[in-house]
């Protein structure tokens, strides 16, 4: 839910901050006090397009915070982390900056207004002007349809889906083998001459490795083998060699450790070694004799290392890859060496699943039908209700032909993973006019009562996390407005709805009641925004009943309202 929003130099507003709870939030004033400023700092902040005339007078820009509470929102993470924006436990902080240098952050990473408007169609729906508004848009009618239709709806949809993907599989592969006579044989031929090439070399994984080893050994083979008999030489050479010093000293201290036997490890320690030389002898002989230069072997390693290397130069940056190119290779000459037995099976294959997936999707479209039917009488009893006795809604159902598309009933038809169906919801307000798209009919306040219509039958379907309604009881009467109040308070039930109203039947069923009051100080005007208490609600009532001095008889008729 929206937690707080925290306004700047919005218009009127020069320093306003918000806390909004959960349930029906309204917001009254007089007219002008500013009630739908708040809703337009809103819709700012949420990626909407604002002017920069926005910007309070004196001011170098205006700055809007609104904190949401992530919890409310289980669709946002993946989102949140696609975008790699920071993720904070129990809040998410928008803000925007307008005028000057504009700026977006969110959780304090700078952002666009881009991924700002992103987020904010997930975050909140803001009803009463046009531009956002997701239920006006074509492309979410069919999903909010689908959710209308219930769980046997959606599970056709996902076996249509299901079906499409397999349908799409099959046509591409067979499209794979379509190629040109010729294209074919070029890349067979090519293919033939990779693996031989690749086959005539047998590198080994590994090998290139073990070879450049080998090739630092033999070109210094002289310079080893000197090393290592030098070595040999000073442990067993003529001039008192150290093999031979050490055995005459362990002699030596067996003697002694016969007088001290403290001496006897020192004894085991030497003798120990003399072994340990023993072998070691026998160790460096074998070094000094592997040594040997052999140039018919060097040259051997060098022409290996060159015929590996030139693999690698085409096929791979390693043994390993070139392998599994070479196998990729074989699979794919197999493939076109048998693609006109591989044809065959494909297309008994690909017409077996377009069989299947027409018939999917006929069922589909016709659960939609259905659908549509019970969604057109449900909403159109919530227009009358809410005094809108001539209005028409529609749900209109039609397909595209497409040459390479789906076979039904004669046709081919554009088909993708939801079935076939486009789905426009479309309304008439006025007796004789034809029903058109909503976008294209309702504006203001009717525009207003068309969605709640909608959004009260499709909120347990497709719900909202936040709703904002403005101008929603514009131009109605005291019975409608009952109604109106009485379809916003069931919706928020489900979801947090904030609406700017002036009836006091909306106002009177508010969980949370903010009053919008401008004010003029120093021959400046701003607007202040009061959180009532009980009492101050009877007065905010009772204004709205009577006028800006209340009545006794108004104060009897709020607490009336209010239930108090």
């Amino acid at each position: 839910m929206l937690r707080e929003l925290h306004v700047r130099d919005f218009v009127l507003l020069d320093e306003v901050r918000v806390e909004f709870r959960p349930g029906l939030n309204v917001l009254t004033g007089e007219t002008g006090a500013g009630k739908s400023m708040l809703v337009d700092a809103l819709g700012a902040v949420l990626g909407q397009r604002t002017p920069s005339d926005v910007v309070r007078t004196g001011a170098s820009c205006a700055r809007v915070v609104a904190v949401f509470e992530a919890a409310s929102f289980p669709q946002l993470r993946p989102v949140v982390d696609e975008l790699g924006l920071p993720w904070e436990d129990g809040a998410l902080v928008l803000v925007r900056e307008i005028g000057g240098r504009a700026r977006a952050y969110v959780n304090g990473q700078p952002t666009t207004v881009g991924v700002l408007r992103r987020l904010g169609t997930l975050l909140a729906e803001i009803h009463g002007q046009h531009e956002g508004q997701r239920l006006l848009e074509p492309a979410s009618h069919r999903e909010l349809l689908d959710a209308f239709g219930g769980g046997a709806l959606l599970s056709l949809r996902a076996r249509a889906e299901e079906l499409f993907g397999r349908w799409r599989q099959l046509r591409s592969e067979l499209r794979s083998l379509d190629v040109g006579e010729r294209e074919r044989a070029q890349r067979v031929d090519l293919l033939r001459f990779q693996i031989s090439e690749i086959d005539a070399v047998r590198p080994r994984p590994g090998e290139l490795e073990e070879l450049a080893g080998l090739r630092t050994r033999l070109v210094n083979a002289e310079r080893l083998r000197e090393s290592v008999a030098g070595a040999y030489q000073a442990l067993y050479g003529d001039e008192g060699a150290a093999a031979d010093r050490v055995g005459r000293a362990a002699v030596l201290l067996r003697q002694a450790a016969v007088w001290d036997p403290a001496l006897e490890p020192l004894v085991e320690a030497l003798e120990s070694l003399g072994a340990q030389l023993s072998d070691l002898s026998r160790d460096l002989h074998a070094a000094v004799e592997r040594a040997e230069s052999d140039p018919a072997r060097l040259e051997e390693v060098e022409s290996r290392l060159a015929a590996l290397r030139a693999l690698l130069r085409k096929y791979g940056d390693t043994v390993e890859a070139v392998l599994d190119y070479r196998d990729r290779a074989a699979r794919e000459l197999e493939a076109l060496e048998n693609a006109d037995s591989r044809r065959a099976e494909l297309e008994q294959q690909v017409a077996l699943v377009e069989a299947q997936l027409a018939s999917a999707v006929r069922d589909l479209s016709a659960a939609r039908a259905a659908a549509a039917r019970r969604l057109e009488k449900a909403i159109l009893q919530h227009l009358q209700d809410l005094a809108m006795p001539a209005a028409r809604f529609r749900v209109r159902l039609d397909v595209e032909e497409d040459p390479d598309g789906l076979p039904a009933g004669g046709r081919r038809l554009a088909v993708a993973p939801w079935g076939a169906d486009r789905v426009e919801f479309l309304l008439s307000t006025n007796p004789g006019e034809p029903p058109r798209p909503l976008h294209r009919v309702a504006s203001g306040g009717e525009l207003s009562r068309v969605m709640l219509a909608l959004r009260t039958v499709l909120a347990r379907a497709d719900p909202p996390a936040v709703m904002v309604f403005d101008e929603v009881d514009s131009g109605v009467g005291g019975r409608t407005g009952h109604v109106i109040g009485a379809k916003l308070s069931e919706l928020s039930g489900v979801c947090q709805v904030l609406c700017v109203t002036h009836l006091p039947q909306i106002a009177a069923l508010a969980n949370h009641h903010l009053a919008i009051r401008k004010v003029t100080e120093r021959g400046r005007t701003r607007t202040v925004v009061e959180v009532l208490d009980p009492e101050a609600r009877v007065e905010e009532i009772a204004r709205m009943l009577s006028g800006p001095t209340p009545t006794e008889t108004a104060r009897r008729h709020a607490r009336e309202l209010l239930g108090c």
